[in-house]
């Protein structure tokens, strides 16, 4: 995947100098509202983080050694020129953030503050892609770490001899990101800089994590929680191919992100235990 240093410049985009939204209640409202209602059907997310050469010395953040961040954010994304495609049920830009924050949070990942100057300078955005024989998401999907960009047909009439071979060539996470990548998908993206990004016309570029999962089936407002979740797990940590997690299973029933903790939906969790004969009372002390 090419890691060309591209960033807009700062007209119209949202700085997040601050973490300006609600606290830990409305957060967690917000997301076991999202997570709570789509349990039922599977999110299989995949996320593959690109590393450069100036990005490896830096180390990525843990719980207990944070690293802090400037976030820029563009909110939803047109990726590949994709529009919202009909009845989708698209996310409010400050839900997503939140989700992407808290996420972010368990992972290591800490807003700036005055008490906490800036690393990093991270830009996130989020959208969906159309699918389709040509397989448009193949290198956001890391198709590259995989060899499976010669597969996708460079011009008419041509076709690779490792074709008859490609069913050998094609398992495991390679046959699943084969597959994935020919549908309609909810994706992000995270890139980090250095923070001399917003005045740098060539910026240094640190790391790149894209993440996706099939969107058939899903409500995109239901199934952001889960991917984001899933996908913060690589941010800051290069990956040698792509990472592929059923969120669903990862995440169902025991959703954690920051500070907050959502046990699953009231019908699935255990039943009371059976009613039983109540004990007599104790007889009353002699007096």
């Amino acid at each position: 995947m090419n890691l060309q240093p591209v960033l807009s410049a700062p007209t119209g985009l949202v700085l997040l100098l601050g973490l300006l939204l609600a606290g830990p209640a409305a957060a967690q409202t917000a997301f076991q509202k999202a997570a709570g209602k789509f349990l039922h059907k599977d999110v299989d997310v995949i996320s593959v983080t690109d590393m450069t050469e100036a990005g490896r010395a830096y180390a990525p953040a843990t719980p207990t050694q944070p690293v802090y961040y400037k976030l820029v954010y563009f909110g939803y994304t047109h990726f590949d020129g994709t529009r919202v495609w009909a009845g989708e049920s698209i996310p409010k830009n400050k839900d997503v953030l939140t989700w992407m924050i808290e996420a972010m949070r368990a992972q290591g990942y800490l807003v700036a503050d005055a008490a906490h100057p800036p690393e990093q300078l991270l830009v996130f955005s989020w959208g969906m892609m159309e699918g389709g024989k040509d397989r448009p998401a193949l290198g956001f999907l890391g198709g590259d770490k995989l060899n499976l960009m010669w597969e996708q047909v460079q011009y008419g009439g041509f076709v690779d001899p490792r074709v008859l071979l490609r069913g050998m060539i094609r398992t495991g996470v390679a046959g699943k990101v084969w597959d994935i990548a020919e549908s309609d998908l909810f994706l992000g993206a995270v890139r980090s800089f250095t923070l001399d990004a917003m005045e740098n016309p060539n910026p240094t570029l640190l790391w790149e994590t894209r993440f996706g999962c099939p969107a058939t089936g899903l409500a995109m407002d239901r199934a952001m929680p889960l991917l984001v979740a899933a996908a913060a797990m690589n941010f800051g940590r290069e990956t040698t191919k792509p990472v592929t997690i059923n969120a669903t299973e990862a995440f169902s029933g025991n959703v954690t992100l920051g500070e907050f903790i959502f046990l699953g939906e009231a019908d699935t969790l255990p039943a009371p235990p059976p009613a039983t004969t109540p004990a007599p009372e104790p007889a009353p002390a002699a007096k």
